[in-house]
C-alpha cells in the first residue's frame, strides 16, 4: 500500500531517512490535537478578551501599535488592509471555523491554509503581546498545509504516511532547545545556578511564587540543579534524540515533563501547550486501541 502524501526528494540516505513512512495515526493525532488546541486558543484567549486585544481601544489599535503597520516593515498581515472593527472580528470568526474544519477533517488542507493566514496576521499585527507559543502555532499550521492529512479511516486500516512532518517538527524542537540553552548559558544567573530560584520567586513569571520563597539550603541547591540541568538538557537534546535508547528516556520524555511543569508553575501563555503539540507525531499512537 502506497504511503499517504507526496514524498519529498533529497539526495542519498538523507532523502530515504526523511521520507521513511510512519503510521498514519501519528499525523492524524497531530492534526486533531493541534486543531483542538488552536480552537481553544482562538475562543478562550483571543475572542474572550477581544475588545482589550483587538478592539477599537485595544492594544492593537493603530495609535498604540502603528509601528507594526508601517509599509517598510518586512512583515504582512491581513489586518493591515482591513479597517479595524467588524472586519477584524470576522478574521477571528473565520479562524475559529477553520480550526473546526481542521479538527473534523472538513477540507482540512484549505482549513490549514486559512488558519495559517489568520495566525500570522494576528501575530504580526502586534508581536509584542505574543509569545513563543504563538510562533510555534504558525509553524505547525504551515507544516499541516503540506503534510499528509490522514483520516480516521486511514488510521483504522493501519495505513502509512510519508514521515517528513514528524522529522521536520523534531528538527524544529532540536533547534529551538539548543539555541535556548546556548542563549541562557551566556547569562551569569544560569552559570551560577541562581536563575531558577529567581524565576520561581518572581510573581511576573511564577504562578505561585510563595511556594518557593525559602532561603533554606536545600531549596537553593535544588534550584541550582534545576538551572544547570535544564540548560544541559536543552543543549544536549539534538544528540539525545539521535540515539534510540535516550530518545524518549532522556530527550522527549524529559521534554514532556518540562513543558507540563512550565504550564503548571509558570506564566508562559500557550508555549507549553503548542510545544507539547509538537510531540504528538513522535508518539506511537498506532498502539492505542482507542484510535482504531
Amino acid at each position: 500500500m502506497t504511503p499517504l502524501g507526496p514524498t519529498p526528494w533529497l539526495p542519498g540516505s538523507l532523502g530515504v531517512w526523511l521520507a521513511e513512512p510512519i503510521p498514519a495515526a501519528r499525523l492524524h493525532t497531530l492534526r486533531v490535537g493541534f486543531a483542538a488546541m488552536m480552537l481553544f486558543d482562538v475562543l478562550f484567549l483571543y475572542l474572550a478578551d477581544y475588545s482589550a486585544l483587538y478592539g477599537i481601544n485595544g492594544y492593537t489599535n493603530h495609535a498604540v501599535s502603528d509601528i507594526h503597520f508601517q509599509p517598510h516593515r518586512a512583515i504582512w498581515s491581513v489586518l493591515r488592509v482591513l479597517p479595524q472593527g467588524n472586519l477584524w472580528l470576522a478574521v477571528f470568526i473565520i479562524w475559529a471555523l477553520s480550526c473546526v474544519g481542521l479538527l473534523l477533517n472538513i477540507k482540512p488542507r484549505l482549513c490549514a491554509v486559512v488558519a495559517w493566514v489568520c495566525s500570522v496576521s494576528v501575530l504580526y499585527a502586534n508581536p509584542l503581546m505574543h509569545s513563543g507559543g504563538d510562533r510555534l502555532r504558525c509553524i505547525l499550521c504551515f507544516v499541516l498545509i503540506f503534510s499528509p492529512l490522514p483520516s480516521r479511516a486511514d488510521v483504522r486500516i493501519n495505513r502509512l504516511a510519508c514521515g517528513w512532518p514528524a522529522k521536520f517538527i523534531l528538527f524544529q524542537l532540536a533547534i529551538m532547545y539548543f539555541f535556548a540553552g546556548a542563549y541562557k548559558i551566556q547569562n551569569s544567573a544560569w552559570q551560577d545556578g541562581t536563575a531558577m530560584y529567581y524565576i520561581l520567586n518572581n510573581g511576573t513569571w511564577c504562578l505561585a511564587p510563595g511556594l518557593f520563597n525559602s532561603q533554606h539550603e536545600w531549596m537553593l541547591t535544588a534550584c541550582k540543579y534545576l538551572s544547570w540541568g535544564s540548560v544541559a538538557w536543552e543543549m544536549l537534546f539534538p544528540v539525545l534524540v539521535m540515539i534510540p535508547w535516550t530518545r524518549w528516556r532522556l530527550g522527549l520524555g524529559i521534554g514532556v515533563l518540562f513543558h507540563i511543569l512550565c504550564a503548571v508553575f509558570l506564566q508562559v501563555s500557550t508555549f507549553p501547550w503548542y510545544s507539547l503539540a509538537c510531540y504528538l507525531p513522535l508518539v506511537p499512537w498506532e498502539r492505542c486501541r482507542v484510535l482504531k
